[in-house]
């Protein structure tokens, strides 16, 4: 059969436009406001069915799909499996039951169950799910099932009860509480055990189990709740110091109350001999994050005095450097890294090099710098540069080189330094800063960016879409066509053999995406395509590798909160890649990586709701993303390096790297955060936003070198 064609009303952007950045209340109301007949057509319905789907109006949705398969063949599939989907949440639930008995995976085998079980077929039901977790319990990686098995136990527990086999069900919850206790469902699971199954109660190695747990995972009050439950120790029991050691990792990871992991780590050493170095060592770190340093700088000395030979002492003593050095106070820093290496800093016997070497030279040559020894720290400087890789980061380095032979007294060697980073790392942060000392020493400057040779922009290239993702994309689902696209991928390549990367982010380029786009250009386009001027054939490059998604979204907010130019991209691209639904390890959510705790504060500002599955979309990601970015830009004197390193690591953390600048500048600051992590992302940020200014505005995006006053953040920064 012939694919549907989507209406000629599919080129009004008002709801195209809406759909393509998931803002599906404004989908809904443009779609509704279309003439009826074209709301009838099949494409339209199919499409009104998503939106609906995503405003939770599943039954309108329901109707609008069934029997939709037959007329609309392309996405028969897609149809099928959605309203299947909408009908295990409303019903008909033996309709849905019928689609997913036909599927494998554990994860069908429980939505099948949950259809049987929602439809009154307990019996069926269960059948279901015992056959399923037998399945998983016969496989080798039973620990990465826990998230499914934990579902179907939690499902079988409730069909027990409710066929009048508490025990059974207890069971159930027992497992899901000792073996997935920070899953969501574990929730209140302690409590149906001892309703279903009373005479079952924990021991306390199941109670120090969970303790450890919920430790990990930074839940204090639970890790409290389970260590008050066991009762005193006995032969084998976790001792008095575990436990005080268990509820003191538990503050700890939380990062909420570090002055009682301190307490609690200093009790476990009091009580223990056996972990006593370790347990004064991170009473001594929880200190320090407390912000009361100079204790914990106090008790560091105290511990590698005590234990000279222990691993903690060694990083005891870098610590100590290290925390001057966060502080700026580059001269105690400076003689602290001497001690430090002095000790560590070349292999002596059977003992290696230590740990922290590599960065405590890094971080010494800094302090160098920043304690005015510049012929000294141009020395520590080289040897640092020969040791990086990472372009961007070299360039600042370098920079900061040049600009230390400048203030020894070597002007003509730093002008040449200067220049060397211009020529060879182009539109960096580093780059940028070397222009703004070139320009207040008079020097000339030169282009921005060395002029491409002149190429033949070569034929035109066939760019059509497949038709299924043209058929998707007419209707704004650009995310679906997007995924079409790369189903489709070698076959596109092959239509210009001698251009397959060309072609390929072209066609990409033809959606409102950038996902697969960016992707694809980090596989094709070489470093040396973007080193020189963009030209007409070389240009597609430079958009596959900085594209513009969700345009009209991103440009709204950045014009609402008053950010500059192209900053929320130059932000996306680093966080997020342009993935729209990417969850970090950190749980940071979408576009532009909003952790819920932000993202909830963010809300509350604003006056929205929160909705914790909207951060995967474009409008509601964008639009908090954008007002926070706001926030720690106006927050850090609207500049962009700093608000950066703040949307990265947070404005109590640039807080404290600013105490200490009066006299510092951009270069130093940015080359002394203390967080690799960090530094890194601000310098490619900076770039980022310099290569955006110069592509789409062909302009220069300066960064200047003097640092604003400090000003403290808000007791209530966030």
């Amino acid at each position: 059969m012939p694919i549907a064609t989507a209406p000629a009303a599919s080129r009004d952007l008002s709801w195209l436009e809406a759909v393509r950045m998931a803002d599906w209340s404004q989908a809904e109301k443009r779609i509704s406001e279309l003439d009826a007949a074209v709301q009838q057509q099949a494409p339209m319905k199919y499409l009104m069915a998503r939106v609906l789907s995503h405003r939770g109006k599943r039954e309108a949705a329901i109707e609008l799909l069934t029997g939709l398969e037959s007329e609309l063949p392309v996405v028969q599939q897609e149809i099928l499996s959605e309203r299947a989907a909408l009908q295990l949440e409303v019903g008909p639930f033996l309709d849905a039951a019928q689609y997913y008995a036909g599927r494998a995976g554990a994860e069908n085998s429980w939505r099948l169950g949950l259809a049987y079980h929602r439809a009154k077929k307990d019996d069926i039901a269960l059948s279901t799910v015992n056959v399923a977790l037998t399945r998983l319990g016969a496989k080798r990686s039973r620990k990465k099932h826990h998230d499914v098995t934990a579902k179907l136990r939690d499902l079988r527990a409730e069909i027990l009860e409710g066929s009048g086999k508490p025990a059974g069900a207890g069971r159930d919850h027992l497992w899901i509480l000792l073996h997935a206790p920070t899953h969501a469902l574990a929730v209140g699971a302690l409590e149906r055990v001892e309703r279903l199954w009373p005479t079952r109660k924990l021991s306390n190695a199941e109670n120090y189990q969970l303790a450890d747990a919920f430790a990990e995972a930074g839940r204090p009050q639970d890790t409290d709740a389970a260590i008050e439950r066991m009762t005193p120790p006995v032969a084998g029991d976790a001792t008095l110091a575990d436990r005080a050691r268990t509820r003191a990792w538990a503050r700890y990871n939380g990062r909420q109350d570090y002055a009682g992991a301190a307490a609690l780590f200093a009790q476990a050493a009091d009580l223990e001999a056996k972990h006593r170095v370790q347990d004064r060592f991170y009473a001594a770190r929880s200190l320090s994050r407390a912000e009361q340093d100079e204790q914990a700088i106090t008790d560091y000395a105290q511990l590698a005095k005590s234990y000279p030979t222990s691993s903690y002492a060694e990083r005891a003593i870098y610590l100590i450097a290290r925390l001057h050095y966060i502080h700026g106070d580059f001269g105690p820093a400076r003689d602290a890294y001497d001690v430090y290496l002095k000790r560590y800093g070349k292999k002596k016997g059977r003992r290696q090099r230590g740990r922290f070497e590599g960065v405590a030279r890094y971080e010494r040559a800094i302090a160098l710098y920043g304690a005015k020894q510049y012929a000294e720290a141009d020395k520590a400087l080289a040897t640092e540069i020969g040791k990086l890789k990472d372009s961007h980061f070299k360039s600042l380095i370098r920079e900061l080189r040049a600009a230390a032979q400048i203030a020894a007294g070597a002007e003509s060697t730093g002008i040449a330094g200067l220049l060397r980073v211009l020529r060879e790392h182009p539109m960096t942060l580093g780059a940028s800063l070397a222009r703004a000392r070139l320009r207040r020493h008079k020097h000339e400057l030169p282009p921005l960016i060395p002029a491409s040779t002149p190429r033949n922009p070569g034929p035109l290239l066939d760019l059509h879409l497949p038709s299924k993702a043209q058929w998707l994309a007419q209707l704004g689902l650009d995310r679906e066509a997007e995924a079409e696209l790369r189903k489709n991928r070698d076959a596109i390549r092959e239509r210009h053999p001698d251009r397959r990367g060309e072609t390929m982010c072209r066609i990409y380029g033809q959606l409102g995406t950038a996902d697969a786009r960016y992707r694809e250009g980090q596989q094709v386009v070489r470093s040396a395509a973007l080193s020189r001027q963009p030209t007409a054939r070389s240009r597609w490059a430079w958009e596959c590798i900085y594209p513009r998604p969700f345009a009209e979204i991103v440009s709204a907010a950045s014009g609402k909160y008053g950010l500059p130019k192209h900053y929320a991209y130059a932000i996306m691209r680093q966080e997020s890649a342009f993935r729209p639904s990417v969850v970090s390890s950190a749980k940071a959510v979408g576009l532009m990586q909003m952790i819920p705790p932000t993202a909830k504060r963010v809300a509350l500002a604003l006056g929205v709701p929160y909705e914790a599955s909207a951060l995967t979309e474009p409008a509601y990601n964008v639009r908090f993303g954008a007002y926070y970015l706001d926030l720690v830009y106006r927050m850090f004197g609207d500049r962009v390096t700093l608000a950066a390193a703040a949307y990265n690591a947070g404005p109590n953390a640039v807080d404290t790297w600013m105490r200490k600048t009066e006299g510092m500048e951009l270069d130093l600051w940015v080359a002394r955060i203390p967080y690799l992590e960090t530094r890194r992302y601000v310098t490619r940020v900076a770039s980022n936003l310099a290569r955006y200014t110069y592509l789409y505005d062909q302009g220069e995006r300066e960064f200047e070198l003097a640092l604003p006053p400090y000003q403290p953040v808000p007791d209530d920064a966030y």
